[in-house]
């Protein structure tokens, strides 16, 4: 039971915020005459919308390199590989399934590599 105290004690607090900053907004919207609709949208003009967003390419872009180049010791593969997999599980989460997908090829091509090295 003490574990959970502090989860609870975030919980209300994070409730309580939620609270606060909807009474403020509510204000707002009475003050300035704005009345909150809902928005309605498919998966599809969701994925669309994504999909733009994903398309386009930041040209000045530069991959950070190590300073032995972009060979990783054994160990930073696989701290990289946990990285990765926590950050894949969370783009699934959030829907980003393309994200996801290119993360989990990339884990099994380092894990590959890991194989050969441990």
């Amino acid at each position: 039971m003490l574990d959970g105290q502090p989860v609870i004690r975030r919980g209300y607090y994070l409730i309580s915020e939620s609270e606060r900053r909807r009474k403020i907004q509510k204000a707002h919207n009475e003050k300035e005459g704005i009345k909150p609709t809902t928005i309605y949208k498919s998966v599809e003009d969701i994925m669309s919308t994504t999909a733009v967003a994903d398309s386009i390419k930041d040209d000045n872009y530069k991959p950070i390199k190590n300073r032995k180049g972009d060979d990783f010791s054994k160990m930073d593969k696989q701290l990289a590989v946990d990285m990765m997999r926590k950050e894949m599980l969370e783009a699934a989460e959030n829907l980003e399934f393309e994200k996801a997908t290119k993360l989990r090829d990339e884990i099994l091509k380092l894990e590959k590599e890991l194989e050969g090295i441990f």
